[in-house]
C-alpha cells in the first residue's frame, strides 16, 4: 500500500502542477488582451484627437476659401466698373477728337 500510494501522490502532484499551468498560462494570456485591449483603445483615441483636429482644419480652409471667393468677386466687379469706365472715357475722347 505503501507504494500505490506513493504513487498516487506522485500522479496527484503531477496532476496539479498540470493545471496550475494551464491556469497560468490562461491567466497570462487574459491580462495580455487586457493590455493589448488599453492600448488600442489609446491608439484609438489619439486618431479621434488627430481626426478632430484635422476636421478643424478642414472647415477653417472652407471659410477662407469662401472669404477669397468673395474678394475674387468684389475684384472682379470692380474690374468690370472699370473696364466699362474706361470703354465710356475713350468714346468720350474719341468724340472729342472727331470735334476737334
Amino acid at each position: 500500500m505503501n507504494g500505490d500510494s506513493t504513487i498516487t501522490i506522485t500522479l496527484l502532484i503531477a496532476i496539479l502542477g498540470v493545471f496550475l499551468s494551464l491556469a497560468n498560462t490562461v491567466f497570462n494570456i487574459v491580462k495580455a488582451s487586457k493590455k493589448d485591449t488599453k492600448s488600442e483603445a489609446a491608439e484609438m483615441t489619439s486618431l479621434i484627437i488627430k481626426l478632430e483636429v484635422i476636421q478643424d482644419n478642414i472647415k477653417d480652409i472652407k471659410a477662407d476659401m469662401a472669404s477669397v471667393k468673395n474678394d475674387n468677386r468684389v475684384f472682379r466687379d470692380r474690374t468690370i466698373a472699370l473696364e466699362q469706365s474706361d470703354r465710356a472715357t475713350q468714346r468720350r475722347l474719341e468724340k472729342l477728337e472727331e470735334r476737334s
